[in-house]
């Protein structure tokens, strides 16, 4: 002859209703939220003001009193119970839904096109840094020839923290074809062969959530950061750089600023002047680990030859990956081929010793 009473402020669902109402309790509930929709399906109490203690007291002993209603109730919750909020019933109502949805599945708008779509069975990264200096002529004859034998096993790529524009002018004076991915700006930006055509989607995986007018403002106002125009900025990345050492309170401190005004970033040095602030998603190695998984190309067939400590992150993980230059930050990572040659004969070195264009040496 009891009831069940929740004076919550507020009830996201109910679960402890429905469970008053399958043993026959009626029940007085708070009005707001869930409570709403289980009395009107099961018919089994009446809402209340969680604030107004006296409308609560009315509403109970009216409820226990009369004995016709409180039977209603109860008869009506257990009922109410197994008509709505059954497991069967879940069960028949998540069947009719999917019975509803087309039987064709709709083809991903994100696809990449036929022309972009890499055919090779593995990936050869370098980092960009390795064409900085000049390379020994015949030393980069030999890697071209090899790409170009090699162009239907392997594809290649390169990637950078700089701008697209930058990465180019560095491959026309180095007298190189662009590659077939070119991955840029600290791993915000994907474009594909000679075309260059953009991924899309990877720019609106990693734009979820980016702030980047909030980034721009923030570090605009930070004292000892300077950054350039925003017309000079990528759309997914800030470029900063610290020109006065003595009132920049340090790039730990920026963090935790980023952090502090609920900006989602993630802050890569560059070198001891310079920083680029991009998505949280954003990154050299997620980006190439995008574009292996967007291609069907398995990570132990993906080579990566770094060259720079601010490469760390993209030599981590389950790739095969070679380091040029000895930096010590990199050689603690026993996973990761430190190179005897430097340049490019570092990254050849790399390749035989993976033996990464082996037919067996993959599988």
């Amino acid at each position: 002859g009891g009831a069940f009473i929740n004076p919550a402020l507020t009830e996201p669902f109910g679960l402890t209703l429905i469970e008053a109402a399958a043993c026959g309790l009626p029940i007085l509930a708070t009005e707001d939220g869930g409570p709403k929709d289980i009395i009107a399906n099961c018919q089994n109490g009446v809402l209340i003001d969680p604030l107004n203690a006296k409308e609560i007291g009315e509403k109970l002993l009216g409820m226990l009193s009369d004995k016709t209603t409180w039977k209603s109730y109860a008869k009506n919750g257990i009922a109410g119970v197994r008509r709505y909020y059954s497991w069967q019933t879940h069960v028949d109502q998540y069947l009719t839904a999917l019975d509803e949805l087309p039987l064709t599945v709709p083809q991903r708008q994100d696809i990449v096109p036929t022309g972009e779509r890499i055919t090779a069975d593995r990936l050869l990264f370098l980092g960009a840094r390795l064409l900085d200096s000049a390379p020994v002529p015949e030393q980069q004859a030999e890697l071209v020839a090899l790409l170009h034998h090699q162009r239907r096993k392997m594809a290649f790529g390169l990637v950078s923290f700089r701008p697209l524009h930058e990465l180019l002018a560095l491959l026309k004076q180095r007298r190189m074809n662009v590659p077939d991915i070119l991955i840029t700006r600290g791993g915000t930006q994907i474009h594909y062969g000679a075309s260059l055509s953009r991924d899309q989607g990877w720019s609106r995986h990693i734009g979820i959530d980016w702030q980047g007018d909030r980034v721009y403002d923030l570090l605009a106002e930070t004292p000892g950061v300077q950054i350039v125009g925003r017309s000079g900025q990528g759309f997914y990345a800030v470029h900063g750089f610290i020109h006065d050492n003595n009132e920049f309170e340090g790039l730990v401190a920026l963090n935790d600023q980023l952090h502090n005004c609920d900006v989602p970033g993630r802050l890569i040095p560059l070198n001891p002047q310079e920083f680029l602030v991009v998505p949280q998603r954003a990154s050299l190695g997620f980006a190439i680990r995008y574009v292996a998984d967007r291609h069907d190309i398995a990570l132990d067939h993906v080579l990566v030859v770094g060259s720079a400590r601010a490469d760390l992150d993209l030599l981590g993980g389950n790739i095969l990956a070679a380091q040029v230059g000895g930096e010590k930050d990199l050689q603690q990572h026993e996973n990761i081929y430190q190179s005897q040659a430097s340049g490019l004969p570092g990254a050849m070195e790399a390749i035989t010793h993976y033996d990464f264009l082996s037919a067996h040496a993959l599988l």
